[in-house]
């Protein structure tokens, strides 16, 4: 087993090594000049925009200048931002919304995913199981947009259970965790829908095994199948979903953080990219991808201890 966790985390180095050099480079290559544009339509001299340069290390080789901001980030030195706000500063005060739409996420996907998967399960091929499927094949279908738009005209619009649009995320922090509903529904309904889905698929493909046959014929109740031998087998798929998830979740949240307004990461990030501060882009698409690529070595290391195949053969 350690050999098997050790082979996970020095290919999950080696990944992150490349990826963040391709990113890297991307954001170098990105058309403009940064630099000049800090200075605005009035511009500034020559000799001031190459001392600028010289500051940020523009003047050096493209290895040199990855080696450095390499060497920052991981001193967690994450500098200064291209608009004179610190870099750390402004991750700091908006990773706080970001983490909490994540975390609400993840206690419904714990809470609906395995309820939807009960009650299709619970009785194959009847007229709850029909009826289950086909709310899962909806809530996956819904766009995260769509998804937002709708949740807007149902809670605020119709029902009122929501004051006004203008009071999410209003200067009032009285309003607490109902600030976090509608995010929270918009971006965890398709991913809950999505992993009863896969979880249904895995459990169903476990269930016609043969060891399953075995258990049946000796009269184990169905019940126990399904939440003991059967459902094993097929947590890992579950875990590596949930895992791979989170990548979709990063890219739902610029959707949900634009629509509602919330001052997060997302909506730093896209505020970067407006005003081309490639160092704070550079910085936060590099967090993203660590956080990422640490979940996803997590989720195979879970797998591994979980079903003993998957690390017997090195996958």
């Amino acid at each position: 087993m350690l050999r098997f966790i050790l082979r996970r985390i020095v290919v999950a180095t080696v990944t992150l090594l490349v990826a963040s050099v391709v990113l890297f480079a991307a954001i170098r290559l990105l058309p403009g000049d940064e630099v000049r544009g800090m200075f605005g339509f009035g511009g500034a001299s020559p000799a001031a925009m190459e001392a600028v340069r010289e500051r940020l290390g523009y003047d050096q080789p493209f290895l040199v200048q990855y080696w450095r901001f390499l060497e920052d980030f991981l001193r967690l030195d994450f500098g200064t931002s291209m608009r004179g706000e610190s870099v750390r500063d402004v991750i700091g005060s908006s990773i706080g919304p970001t983490a909490r739409i994540l975390a609400g996420v993840a206690v419904l996907q714990v809470l609906l995913g395995p309820l939807l998967l009960w009650l299709s399960l619970r009785r194959p091929r009847s007229r709850l199981d029909r009826l289950t499927a086909t709310a899962t094949v909806v809530l996956v279908s819904i766009p995260t947009l769509v998804a937002a738009f709708m949740l807007q005209a149902i809670l605020v619009y119709w029902t009122d259970i929501l004051q006004s649009p203008d009071w999410i995320y209003a200067p009032d922090p009285a309003a607490g965790w109902r600030n976090y509903v509608m995010p929270v529904l918009a971006l965890g309904l398709g991913t809950s829908a999505h992993l009863a889905m896969v979880g249904r698929v895995e459990l169903l493909s476990v269930l016609s095994t043969p060891f399953i046959t075995t258990a049946r014929a000796f009269g184990v109740p169905y019940q126990r199948i399904i939440r003991v031998d059967a459902a094993r087998p097929a947590a890992g798929a579950v875990v590596q979903l949930l895992a791979a998830n989170l990548a979709v979740l990063l890219t739902g949240l610029i959707v949900v953080e634009d629509v509602f307004g919330v001052p997060g990461m997302a909506s730093a990030l896209l505020s970067a990219i407006e005003a081309q501060d490639r160092i704070l882009m550079l910085t936060m698409l590099m967090l993203v991808l660590t956080v990422v690529m640490a979940v996803n070595t997590i989720a195979d290391v879970v797998h591994g201890l979980i079903d003993p195949r998957v690390r017997e053969a090195g996958l």
